[in-house]
């Protein structure tokens, strides 16, 4: 057996680039050496993946990290039931590529297709699919789990379900792990038949999102404009397109046919003089202007559609050397447009806010005790770090989204108070107890749990 391997230290980073750090990394080759590397350390050990979390939930600082990225092996594909069983390194991308052009595809995708399988479980990630599928943990079967103690289980909704859901957007906590099967849905192409409409302000947006019925809801929101104009955006909704829709809106085009992909660098930083509002503002304005010359009714193939940003690689390098924060929230509907408004009508007076903005549909809620999603509306919005007021004008917004019985996503965090978790995460404290049963010595932590306090006194990881 090969020994397991020595930590290395690296350069990591969350996708929004804030914190950097500097870490030891351990890299097992395969599932076998991973219990010898789970002990009590200074600093504590962290499972990582892809490293696609926008806050600090993937790094922790002063310890350890475990990285999955060697476990890339699809291990079974059943082209009749559409079960796929996968290591827990496997990227979404991955999946894709090997079975869209079957005929099937992940029920849910959230922006990227560059997330591992394990931190899709981690984050419970969702995405355009929400309300009609709820978050990943709807399409995942099982999972098998690594815990403090070096064993392995097998998670299910029946077998070690308290860890099955403690798992569920558990970010990390209860362990490593280290393969997952997963139930996919069939499609008759690899295209969506997708209709967009622009809408004249956020009262026509919420009435939009919340009409229309279709198994994919997105809506672009222009986080910069003001006055009457406040919350327009673009709405877009569709579904897989079935064969005779291909043939029908693009005769040319063959159902699982795909085309000639470009992919771009942004090979350096864009300088902060460029990072203002009024490019932004710019940008808002002539993006908003050109979706309304396209079709209302449209083909386009599954990559643009769930994937828009990933065909610019390293696209978080365009807010600069400072990073990003993503701001996301999600209220109920009945408190949706008073939320979103005063979200909007603050950071856009101040000008914090950029070209990425997207508002979508929730269903509703997954078990899962640290899952995001909760029934309603959920906003996010880019700007770059440090923007006029920033961090006091986050911090009164927070208190705004949690009074109105809302929260903020934890895997896009790096600034919350931890104050604020109780309101927002009532199932907190029934996770760490379960997670804290499991890991009695605090081996595992992250620079968010520490920050947050989520696991108590033993989310502070003793020395030894």
């Amino acid at each position: 057996m090969i020994p397991p391997p020595a930590p290395r230290m690296e350069t990591l980073s969350p996708w929004a680039l804030r914190p950097t750090i500097r870490a030891g990394v351990l890299h097992p080759l395969d599932t076998g050496q991973i219990p010898a590397l789970i002990r009590p350390s200074p600093g504590g050990l962290l499972p990582t993946g892809a490293l696609r979390a926008y806050g600090d939930a993937c790094v922790n600082p002063g310890g350890l990290h475990l990285s999955t990225n060697a476990l890339t092996q699809i291990l079974e594909f059943d082209t009749t039931t559409g079960v796929l069983v996968c290591e827990s390194g496997v990227t979404l991308r991955t999946i894709l590529d090997r079975t869209a052009a079957s005929g099937w595809f992940l029920p849910v995708v959230p922006g990227t297709m560059f997330s591992s399988i394990g931190g899709a479980i981690s984050c419970d990630v969702h995405g355009k699919s929400h309300h009609m599928h709820g978050s990943f943990s709807s399409c995942v079967s099982h999972f098998e789990l690594i815990t403090a103690n070096g064993e392995t289980h097998l998670c299910s909704r029946e077998h070690n379900t308290e860890l099955f859901w403690a798992t569920m957007g558990g970010l990390g906590q209860t362990g490593v792990i280290t393969r997952a099967a997963l139930q996919l849905v069939s499609v008759r192409s690899s295209y969506i038949s997708m209709q967009h409409a622009k809408t004249k302000d956020l009262q026509q947006t919420l009435e939009l999102c919340l009409s229309l019925e279709d198994d994919f809801s997105v809506c672009w929101v222009d986080s910069l404009a003001r006055g009457k104009h406040l919350g327009k955006g673009v709405l877009m909704v569709g579904h897989h397109a079935s064969a005779q829709e291909v043939t029908e809106l693009s005769p040319k085009l063959e159902p699982f046919s795909a085309p000639r992909e470009f992919h771009l660098t942004l090979p350096f930083f864009i300088p902060s003089a460029f990072t203002g509002k009024w490019t932004w503002r710019a940008f808002n304005a002539a993006y908003y202007a050109f979706e309304g010359r396209h079709p209302p009714h449209r083909l386009l193939h599954f990559r643009p559609y769930f994937f828009p940003l990933d065909g610019v690689a390293h696209w978080n390098r365009i807010y600069g050397r400072k990073g990003f924060i993503e701001y996301q929230f999600a209220v109920p509907i009945a408190a949706a447009e008073r939320v979103c408004r005063e979200v909007l009508e603050r950071l856009s007076a101040s000008g914090n806010g950029s070209f990425l903005a997207v508002l979508k549909r929730l269903g509703p809620a997954s078990p899962g005790h640290l899952s995001f999603p909760i029934e309603g509306i959920t906003l996010a919005i880019d700007m770059p770090a440090g923007g006029p007021d920033q961090a006091a004008i986050l911090a009164r917004l927070d208190s705004v989204v949690a009074r109105a019985g809302g929260r903020i996503y934890l895997v896009k965090d790096s600034r919350m108070d931890a104050s604020l978790i109780p309101t927002m995460y009532p199932r907190q404290r029934e996770w760490a107890e379960i997670v804290n049963r499991h890991d009695p010595d605090g081996i595992f932590t992250s620079s968010l749990v520490r920050r947050l306090n989520l696991r108590g006194d033993l989310g502070t990881t003793r020395s030894i």
